[in-house]
């Protein structure tokens, strides 16, 4: 059943939990499969004798192929349970229209990552390729801007308060474009799903805060469990009494530790009775909003939206034309 017009009556929440109540066979596969395709696209990671580049390059390519394409395809099902308006054929090339909006999602957020990516990759090859206090030094003329000792530690502090603020910056140029994901790709293509991401962004901005706040409180008890597991590993290894350079030095060098079994096995059951059903809820309530937001444009998006998705005149096939031109002279021939 593809598709209910009674979850556009209901809030939001109220529309997830209907879902949940009578779609869970279907919503439950869907967040399956996505889930076991990214744990095969981390596999790569475990061929220790394969270069990290060529894993890294590897699990890039997996992602791009893969990953990237099917995400768009679980949030066509999922939207599909909220929103009944223009359901895609099946001849569209789904993939083709999956890959090329998730390029162009992946393109835009990338620009906003640059300054966070170039930052991480010279953390990762300075600590393979320079001495420790060499690598922090580009840091320590930052620590005199804001009145601080230039020493080694604080240049480590500024570095990584630089690179959080890096993150920030990138989280922000992905999120901007979040109705993107949920929007009908397959039936709009890439221009007009791009021009409604804005819109709803431009004219709902406050109610997309609004959810990704909320879905960020849902991440709350995933974090406190992880919290629960990570911090008594911290100070049973690391001594905070000692000096200041001491004490990064314990941590960096605790952070190159693999961590113990015990350790994995508790964030693994975190991951599966926290995480990943409120991941999965985090999901369909952005679904559920999006697709109220669509409603909410009014009729002259559904009017862009079918006139997106219907074929162009010169899309038209040879054998049509051929039948209207036999179709006409039949007529004058009746008609002589």
């Amino acid at each position: 059943m593809p598709g209910d017009r009674g979850y556009e009556k209901l809030t939001v929440n109220k529309a997830v939990w209907r879902a949940l109540r009578k779609r869970f066979d279907e919503i439950t596969t869907v967040g399956f499969v996505l889930v076991l395709i990214r744990v095969a696209m981390l596999s790569p990671l475990l061929l220790t004798q394969m270069p990290i580049g060529l894993r890294l390059i590897v699990l890039c390519s997996v992602y791009i192929a893969l990953v990237m394409p099917l995400r768009y395809w679980g949030r066509e099902k999922i939207r599909r349970i909220f929103y009944t308006r223009n359901q895609p054929s099946r001849a569209k090339q789904p993939y083709t229209r999956w890959m090329h909006c998730g390029l162009l999602r992946l393109g835009r957020g990338l620009l906003w990552g640059l300054p966070f990516l170039a930052g991480l990759g010279y953390i990762l090859i300075g600590k393979s390729t320079l001495p420790y206090n060499e690598m922090w030094e580009p840091f320590r003329p930052l620590a005199r801007l804001i009145g601080k000792e230039p020493d080694t530690a604080t240049g480590i502090l500024v570095g990584l308060a630089l690179l959080c603020v890096f993150a920030l910056l990138f989280a922000y140029g992905w999120w901007r474009d979040l109705p993107f994901e949920f929007l009908p790709v397959r039936s709009l293509g890439r221009k007009h799903t791009l021009h409604w991401s804005r819109r709803i962004m431009k004219k709902y901005r406050g109610r997309v805060i609004r959810a990704t706040l909320f879905n960020i409180l849902l991440c709350l008890p995933a974090l406190i469990g992880y919290g629960a597991i990570l911090v008594p590993y911290v100070m049973k290894n690391v001594n905070f009494s000692l000096s200041k350079d001491l004490v990064l030095n314990l941590t960096l060098r605790l952070l190159k530790t693999p961590l113990p079994a015990a350790q994995l096995w508790a964030l693994g059951a975190v991951t599966l009775a926290l995480y990943l059903p409120l991941c999965g809820i985090r999901k369909m309530r952005l679904a559920a909003l999006i697709a109220r937001l669509m409603r909410d444009t009014g009729p002259q998006h559904h009017a862009s939206e079918e006139a997106a998705a219907s074929p162009a005149p010169e899309e038209t096939s040879e054998e049509t034309r051929e039948e209207t031109s036999e179709e006409t002279r039949e007529e004058d021939h009746a008609a002589g």
